[in-house]
């Protein structure tokens, strides 16, 4: 499965979601923090590409199927 580029906003949502608080923010990137896991680090811009995304899902230590399952239905294609 291919993935998408996402604005900044539903990554945070659904890392939100998963328990995880934005700890910091340093320019146009937030540091969320989650107590006895990996800091996930998102750049606040329109479209985060896949590869980026990736990287945010392997942070969160979940696959990528149950990650983008957490995303608004109008955003998985």
């Amino acid at each position: 499965m291919k993935l998408p580029q996402l604005p900044w906003k539903q990554i945070a949502r659904v890392l939100i979601e998963l328990g995880y608080a934005p700890s910091r923010q340093r320019g146009d990137h937030i540091n969320f923090v989650k107590h006895g896991q990996r800091t996930v680090t998102v750049q606040k811009i329109n479209r985060i590409s896949p590869g980026n995304l990736m990287s945010i899902i392997r942070q969160t230590g979940l696959d990528k199927q149950d990650f983008l399952k957490r995303l608004p239905h109008s955003s998985r294609k």
